[in-house]
């Protein structure tokens, strides 16, 4: 079996809350790609209105440096063009990490969604450390 460990830039993390609300709504962090030096926002609907999650999430969220799914390419494996963004990665392991970190992960497999007609690949993952 060949293992790959790849460092991943977390934009977005949850702590476990222990506030009793489990229907609190989070803020959904992208990167920026629009903007210069791709600052960590929170990410809009295509109207502009801010998204959020609607239920407590317990895994981190973060983006591969360096990948982008391309609006421009259909993806030969499920018909859509891509989301214009990095692909992101869910990292399972329940430890929360900084928002910004760069930590070395495993890659667990992948999952595919489709978003608005756009592929957004999820990469499965946890951490190595």
């Amino acid at each position: 079996m060949i293992e790959y460990h790849i460092s991943v830039y977390f934009t977005w993390h949850h702590i476990k809350s222990r506030s009793g609300y489990p229907d609190r709504t989070d803020a959904k962090m992208e990167i920026d790609t629009k903007e210069m030096f791709n600052p960590i926002k929170q990410d809009t609907f295509k109207d502009g209105s801010l998204r959020g999650y609607p239920n407590q999430i317990f895994f981190n969220y973060g983006a591969l440096p360096q990948t982008w799914e391309n609006p421009e390419l259909i993806d030969p494996v499920v018909g859509c063009v891509g989301d214009n963004d990095p692909l992101d990665v869910i990292e399972l392991c329940g430890q929360p990490i900084a928002m910004g970190a760069v930590v070395p992960v495993r890659l667990l497999g992948a999952l595919c969604l489709i978003d608005q007609g756009e592929v957004d690949w999820k990469i499965l993952a946890v951490q190595t450390h």
